[in-house]
């Protein structure tokens, strides 16, 4: 019968870890949400950890650990009737079920009962029955703080795992302009070595016969500068991102500038995880207008247009050009080169809507299309902003 416990009490552990690790990666509240949105998570992630600490129990009284499933069992279900009397809505971690996993739903709630109810039942069985606890001795200080920490390590490698094989949108219909402050609450900006990287899906064997279809890597980077929005601790990072077709363009051994947004998740927002797919991250090498801007703050009572000005080379990556000859038209014209780093500036203009052209060495403007247009409109370019206006030199 011992080994029949102690298999029960493994699976127990094991399930437990898989719903709050499911919960980790479910939208959370935020910070700022008021007692009320975070009543819920506090909930559900009770149903994971109640049956944890009844395993703990078990050890020494099965009878205790049968009465505190049933006891929070009891709870969960005049909260959740009390939830669908009231017309309140089940909490959104019921309802926006993710990463293709099987999910607890608003009208089936069976899963969570289930965790307390089938543990509840076979200890209070093995009760009735005669069997007895292990009685193992009291739990050392030591030996608690470290199956806490086991767990908590487990959850969160769940919460990493289910967050890199969720599925993500592949839309990506623009990227977004220079920054010099932040964007986004969850938003983190520094620059990283990449020292690992991995496919997690789709499979290797389907991204070789469909190599047009878009794969999901999970990669390890080392910081080494950091702008906003990381600890001072934080020295690894994971960051997931989107690639498709047959180069790579994250390679291990180089560093990047990191444009990353935090996932939502309950418990993945507090890890340091971030999406770069449609972001500003690329490599450090390609990143001077960006560092630039954001080393320089932004404009005061005026705008700033810059870019690269690139050429494709023969294995169609572009590369940076120096020397050539830019005019911004606007509220006036402006004429600058392009410097070593094949970068063109043009600080303190003012605002409007502005067309960026090329000049030949017979003084041909050719016009292109660059991202100046706030939003994609005709819209005049706002005081303060930055805009990236790359061109192509054929």
């Amino acid at each position: 019968m011992r080994t029949l416990h102690i298999a029960v009490a493994a699976l127990v552990t094991i399930v437990c870890i898989y719903w709050l690790s499911y919960l980790g990666v479910q939208p959370g509240p935020s910070f700022e949400a008021p007692l009320r949105g975070w009543l819920s998570t506090v909930a559900l992630s009770l149903v994971g950890i109640v049956p944890l600490v009844a395993v703990a129990i078990s050890l020494r009284s099965m009878k205790n650990a049968a009465f505190l499933c049933f006891f929070v069992l009891f709870l969960l279900v005049v909260w959740l009737a009390g939830l669908r009397l009231a017309q309140a809505g089940f909490p959104p971690e019921l309802q926006r079920p993710s990463v293709g996993m099987p999910a607890v739903k608003g009208d089936d709630c069976s899963f969570m009962c289930l965790l307390l109810l089938l543990p509840g039942m076979f200890w209070l069985a093995a009760g009735k029955l005669g069997w007895h606890s292990p009685q193992v001795g009291p739990f050392s200080l030591k030996l608690k703080a470290a199956a806490v920490t086991i767990v908590i390590l487990a959850v969160m490698f769940g919460v990493v795992i289910m967050d890199a094989y969720s599925a993500e949108s592949s839309e990506c219909h623009f990227i977004p302009q220079p920054f010099v402050r932040q964007q986004l609450s969850g938003q983190s900006v520094f620059t990283g070595h990449l020292i690992w990287t991995h496919l997690v899906w789709p499979s290797s064997l389907i991204t070789r016969q469909q190599p047009e279809l878009f794969r999901k890597y999970l990669a390890i980077a080392v910081v080494e500068d950091k702008f906003w929005g990381l600890p001072k601790l934080n020295r690894l990072v994971l960051l997931t991102y989107l690639e498709r077709g047959q180069d790579h363009y994250y390679e291990v051994g180089r560093s990047y500038f990191v444009d990353g947004r935090r996932a939502s998740g309950a418990i993945a927002r507090f890890l340091p995880m971030f999406n770069v797919f449609c972001t500003r991250t690329k490599l450090l090498t390609d990143a001077q207008v960006d560092l630039r801007v954001i080393r320089d703050g932004p404009p005061r009572d005026s705008i700033r247009i810059l870019g690269e000005t690139m050429r494709a080379s023969s294995d169609y990556r572009l590369q940076p050009v120096s020397g050539v000859t830019v005019v911004i038209d606007g509220p006036g014209r402006t004429i600058v080169k392009s410097d070593k780093y094949g970068v063109y500036d043009a600080p303190g203009l003012p605002p409007g809507i502005y067309q960026i052209g090329l000049q030949l060495e017979d003084d041909e403007i050719v016009w292109q299309h660059p991202m100046c247009i706030a939003h994609g409109d005709e819209q005049p370019i706002r005081a303060g902003d930055v805009r990236d206006c790359s061109i192509i030199v054929r």
